[in-house]
């Protein structure tokens, strides 16, 4: 999915990029702070905050949250499947699982951009 979205300039001023109030409440009761360090990463020298630029983690923050809600929706498809090979539950339960473990990735990533946002006003204000 990143191959996709790596040339992409993303405006993450827009609505759907921005945490909201109630996501800060969610995130918080759920602990993301403690246990967002233990998530495993693909590819960690993307979000490697001493080699980057912020607009680059920045970016790459928003495409991996791009990505992860792509694969959270399409992780529904083989509920189309259900028909031919019956099994219901089996399908339903693995791609809910699917799509939690996708979501996992979508609050790192949200929990984690108003922060780099953050330090980038303050560094540009320093500058």
């Amino acid at each position: 999915m990143t191959f996709f979205y790596r040339k992409r300039e993303f405006h993450y001023e827009c609505w759907w990029y921005q945490q909201h109030k109630f996501e800060q409440h969610f995130y918080k009761i759920l602990g993301v702070k403690k246990w967002k360090k233990r998530a495993i990463t693909a590819k960690p020298e993307q979000f490697d905050v001493k080699n980057r630029s912020f607009d680059e983690l920045i970016h790459n923050m928003t495409q991996a949250e791009v990505s992860h809600e792509m694969i959270m929706v399409l992780s529904f498809v083989p509920l189309f499947f259900i028909h031919w090979y019956g099994a219901p539950a089996v399908f339903i339960l693995t791609s809910i699982a699917a799509c939690l473990a996708d979501f996992i990735f979508v609050m790192i990533q949200r929990y984690n951009r108003p922060r780099v946002l953050q330090m980038k006003k303050r560094r540009s204000k320093i500058n």
